[in-house]
């Protein structure tokens, strides 16, 4: 009896080393491929659901940090506050929903934005009427955009802040994917992954040569130097 007993152990013993143990492992890496599938749905959700989504009635709110356990509702009670105190509008707002996007990696302060959206556009257009209200408070609300143009306007949204730390009376405008600096143009090339400036050609009023307008030099003589802007350059004021 004893020695049956000894056998089975050592049978069983053997298939935790050998097959069972095999098993597990299979069970334990089928499990990873089955999350990483997971993750990369709902990653082509999100994506799918950046695309199709109405702009019209939509702002970004750039800046805001991630709440812990943060829902709609928590989201709700920041941004009325937001509105009424820093943008001063005391009435009656409706919004349709909150969401927090999704990522990249050009986000204001690191955090996604939250898209707000709107039941009237007049509701929309009166926040964004009063978003430079909204200075130095590390927040910035922006028309939506799509997750390409996010993304670009987020690199140029860095050069600027590099630009205005080196050139402070340097005049700054940035729309979506397009940033003027002294009335000139720059956007965020993909493939060379940096800021290039984009040539602007000017139709005189009177008749006229109009290709000195795309004369670099002329236009913003020895002031904004684009090659000392670029990221990871640590701006010193002169």
């Amino acid at each position: 009896m004893e020695k049956s007993l000894r056998g089975l152990e050592e049978t069983l013993d053997a298939l935790a080393a050998g097959d069972i143990a095999q098993a597990v492992k299979e069970i334990n890496n089928f499990r990873g491929r089955l999350s990483d599938v997971d993750h990369r749905v709902g990653l082509m959700k999100a994506e799918v659901d950046e695309m199709t989504r109405d702009r019209r009635n939509n702002i970004l709110l750039h800046g805001l940090p991630v709440q812990p356990e943060e829902t709609m509702e928590s989201l709700a009670t920041i941004l009325g506050e937001l509105i009424r105190t820093r943008l001063g509008i005391r009435r009656e707002i409706v919004l349709t929903s909150l969401t927090r996007l999704r990522p990249t990696n050009s986000e204001v302060g690191g955090w996604p934005p939250v898209v707000v959206s709107f039941q009237h556009f007049y509701d929309k257009e009166a926040v964004l009427k009063r978003t430079d209200m909204l200075d130095r408070s590390g927040l910035i609300m922006t028309e939506d955009m799509s997750r390409t143009i996010r993304e670009n306007w987020g690199e140029l949204h860095k050069f600027m802040n590099r630009v205005k730390s080196r050139y402070p009376t340097s005049q700054c405008y940035l729309k979506q994917d397009r940033l003027y600096v002294d009335n000139r143009m720059f956007v965020w090339n993909t493939e060379e992954a940096r800021v290039v400036e984009q040539a602007v050609l000017t139709l005189p009023a009177t008749p006229g040569n109009m290709f000195p307008g795309l004369n670099l030099q002329t236009r913003c003589s020895n002031k904004l130097k684009l090659e000392d802007l670029q990221h990871g350059f640590d701006p010193q004021p002169q």
